[in-house]
């Protein structure tokens, strides 16, 4: 059984694993005489841990108890004729890792390595920069002596304070304006890239990377820069106009941002306003609900009153048949006819005035309702969000104004 085939728990102790000076001549083919790439194995990788552990009696009890990949910090992987990044994920609290003098082509497989903050990729074969997005920690990244023609894939590394990517093939000097967004970098190596044979290399540099200390390891002085700066007017220009440019865009972005912002407010109040619309309707149809309750209740009064009075005109109503009322009560009731028309027509406009009331009750209130929820979307909503967005472009409007409004030949 292959030693690295077998579970991690039913192997034996680390004892007898070679020492990792070793593993450079495992690899010899001898075909051709040359050696063959390696591969970044489990067994490599405990040699390199030892290499790098305790010595002496230590050591030999750090062989004997194993070692977990996620307690270590630092690691060393050069000159193994690595050809693939490979098996590292397991190194969560690595902080430094070297992999230069390999013979690595594609940056790839370090997406679990976090906490990197030293990464050494110097002497490999690799052409372009690439996979590096989950390393935001990077402060020292070097990748001398490679094949790189552009500077790119670095952008998530907000803390990067020293770059080395001397000899490779950068050939353009616009190149250099993507270091700009880096405002930690103190240090960079360009030494041996083509764009270094431009006259205007340094002057370039120090105008558009004003943040940067050490250039191909020498200090540069503000000073020094200041002059190099005036020295070469249409560098200046070139760099004032970058400087507006950058300015501009900034100033589109915040405008995108803005308008992004007032979209997402506009449609939380137009939540927040239906929201409130069905609160408010529920509450209408409560009250609603009551009067109508209330007044069925009128009316159930009405009737019974109406029966009482009907009772109570009915000795009335007797006599008038019998022509036996006094004077006075012949006036009040003229004849029988009358008597009982005129409950029926005090019943009936009793019933119509309930049922008046009703209806004016409910169109009021639906109504009311229906004209504070128009005047709030009026208001809260649609002329809110048209003053908003007139503020903004305006306030922008202002802003581009302000910075057409310079004159490059006073500055």
């Amino acid at each position: 059984m292959n030693y690295d085939s077998r579970p991690i728990s039913a192997r034996p102790g680390d004892e007898n694993i070679p020492e990792f000076e070793e593993f450079r001549d495992f690899r010899v083919s001898h075909r051709y005489g040359t050696r063959e790439p390696t591969v970044i194995s489990h067994l490599l990788l405990k040699a390199a841990c030892y290499a790098q552990g305790p010595k002496e009696e230590a050591g030999k009890i750090a062989r004997v108890e194993g070692i977990q990949f996620n307690t270590v910090e630092s690691l060393a992987l050069n000159f193994q004729n690595i050809l693939r990044i490979e098996n590292l994920n397991g190194f969560t609290n690595l902080t430094k890792l070297q992999l230069n003098n390999n013979i690595i082509e594609k940056i790839e497989n370090l997406d679990g390595l976090v906490n990197l903050t030293w990464l050494d990729l110097s002497f490999n074969r690799i052409s372009k920069i690439e996979n590096l997005h989950k390393l935001t920690k990077i402060e020292d990244l070097s990748l001398f002596n490679n094949q790189i023609s552009l500077m790119e894939g670095l952008d998530e590394m907000k803390n990067l304070k020293y770059l080395s990517i001397g000899n490779n093939e950068i050939a353009e000097l616009e190149n250099v304006m993507y270091l700009r967004k880096f405002d930690k970098l103190e240090s960079v190596n360009l030494s041996g890239n083509p764009l270094t044979n431009n006259q205007s290399y340094i002057h370039y540099i120090c105008a558009f990377l004003p943040q940067i200390q050490y250039l191909d390891y020498k200090k540069i002085s503000q000073t020094v820069a200041m002059n190099k700066l005036e020295e070469t007017p249409e560098i200046q220009t070139q760099f004032i106009e970058e400087i507006l440019a950058e300015y501009r865009k900034k100033i589109d972005d915040l405008w995108d941002q803005l308008m992004a912002n007032e979209m997402i407010i506009s449609e939380q109040i137009e939540d927040v306003v239906k929201e409130f619309e069905r609160n408010i309707r529920d509450m209408i149809a409560y009250f609603v609900e009551s009067a109508q309750n209330y007044l069925s209740k009128c009316r159930e009064a009405a009737i019974g009153f109406h029966e009482r009075l009907t009772e109570a005109t009915l000795p009335y109503a007797e006599r008038l048949g019998k022509n036996e009322l006094t004077e006075t009560d012949q006036i009040l009731f003229p004849d029988r006819d009358t008597m009982i028309n005129s409950l029926a027509q005090s019943k009936d406009n009793q019933s119509l005035r309930m049922d008046e009331c009703e209806e004016s009750l409910i169109r009021r209130a639906n109504q009311w309702c229906d004209e504070l929820v128009e005047s709030i979307y009026q208001q809260e909503v649609f002329e809110r969000h048209k003053n908003r967005v007139t503020e903004i472009n305006l306030f922008i409007d202002h802003q581009r104004a302000e910075l057409d409004a310079f004159d490059l030949a006073a500055i």
